[in-house]
C-alpha cells in the first residue's frame, strides 16, 4: 500500500480502510494477520472508523499483542475520543504492565486537557512504572492538568507534587497560569520556589513580561 496509496481515490482508500478494519476485528483472522492490519490502519493517517480499533483495545479477551498495537495507533493518531478507555486500562492492575504503560504513553501523545488531567491521577497510582511515565508524559505535554492549578498553592500536598505542578504550569503559558505562580512567589518552600521561577521563564509574550517587571519594580 505504501506507494499505491497516494494514487487512490478518496473511495478507494476508503473502501481499503475498511477492509483493515474488518481484518483487524475478525477473530477467525490469524492474530499477527490482525496485528497487521492495525499497523497498517495506523499508517494511513486518518481516524474515520477509529472506534473499532477503540473497540480491541477495550476488549480484555483480545490477545495482548493485538490491544498493543491498537493502543499504539490511537497514540499514533491522537484519538481524544479514547481517553477515557486508555486512562481506564493504565489505572487498573489487572491489566498487563505492558499495556498499561502503552496506554500512558497513548495519553501522552494525545496531550489534551482530557489526557493530562487522567496523566496526573495516575502520576500517583499504584505502579511506580506507570507513574513514571506519566510523569515524563505531562513534562512533555503542551497544556496542564486543571487540578495543577489548585495543587500549586495546597499546603497539604507534599512539596514535590506541588513544585511538578508549578513546573507543568508554564508548558502552556495563559492567564490563569500565571496569576497562580505570581502568587505562589510568596511560598516559603526553596522546591516550590525553584520550580515557580523555571515556569515563569517561560511566560515570554510581552504583557507577562511587563507584569513581571512592575512586580519586581514594586518589591524593590
Amino acid at each position: 500500500l505504501g506507494t499505491a496509496w497516494p494514487q487512490m481515490s478518496d473511495d478507494e482508500q476508503s473502501t481499503v480502510q475498511q477492509a483493515l478494519l474488518d481484518i483487524a476485528a475478525s477473530a477467525r483472522e490469524i492474530e499477527g494477520v490482525r496485528i497487521a492490519a492495525v499497523h497498517a490502519f495506523g499508517r494511513r493517517g486518518s481516524a474515520a472508523g477509529s472506534e473499532r480499533i477503540v473497540a480491541i483495545v477495550r476488549r480484555s479477551a483480545e490477545p495482548p499483542a493485538l490491544r498493543r498495537m491498537a493502543i499504539d495507533v490511537i497514540g499514533q493518531l491522537r484519538l481524544g475520543s479514547a481517553v477515557p478507555v486508555l486512562a481506564s486500562i493504565a489505572d487498573q492492575q489487572k491489566e498487563r504492565t505492558e499495556l498499561r504503560i502503552a496506554a500512558v504513553a497513548a495519553l501522552g501523545s494525545i496531550g489534551d486537557g482530557r489526557a493530562t488531567d487522567a496523566l496526573w491521577v495516575l502520576m500517583t497510582g499504584d505502579s511506580v512504572d506507570v507513574a513514571a511515565v506519566a510523569r515524563r508524559a505531562l513534562d512533555q505535554a503542551k497544556t496542564y492538568p486543571r487540578a495543577a492549578v489548585a495543587a500549586v498553592g495546597d499546603g497539604e500536598l507534599p512539596i514535590e507534587r506541588r513544585a511538578m505542578a508549578a513546573r507543568l504550569l508554564g508548558n502552556a503559558p495563559d492567564a490563569r497560569a500565571f496569576d497562580v505562580l505570581i502568587s505562589a512567589l510568596n511560598d516559603p518552600g526553596q522546591e516550590l520556589l525553584e520550580s515557580v521561577i523555571t515556569a515563569l521563564s517561560r511566560f515570554t509574550e510581552p504583557s507577562y513580561l511587563e507584569r513581571m517587571t512592575r512586580l519586581l519594580a514594586s518589591t524593590g
